[in-house]
């Protein structure tokens, strides 16, 4: 099928691409993430082992946690909305062709 002026092309491999790009950097930093809350938790344990700087690296350490797995859940999501894009764009456009 010839291309028309205004014609939306999708290019499914780049978008599909960029989806698994999204997830590997998603899993990438969540391992980063995780050797940081280490790094944290051995300042605590043996650099800064009491005082006020001790209760606020733990304290730290506490709320950072709560981050642990979004990253890895964000690049998941994203990789999930690009191949249900190029799904959804499939199947409207799977009138207009014979296959």
């Amino acid at each position: 099928m010839a291309q028309i002026e205004g014609d939306l092309v999708i290019d499914d491999d780049y978008v599909l691409g960029r989806g698994k790009a999204f997830s590997d950097r998603g899993e990438e930093l969540e391992e980063q993430f995780d050797t940081f809350l280490k790094t944290l938790d051995d300042i605590a344990q043996t650099g800064v082992v009491s005082g006020s700087l001790h209760e606020a690296t733990v304290a730290y350490r506490s709320v950072a946690a709560g981050l642990k797995g979004q990253f890895k859940a964000l690049g998941t999501e994203a990789d999930d909305i690009c191949k249900s894009l190029i799904a959804s764009v499939d199947q409207a456009d799977d009138k207009l062709y014979d296959r």
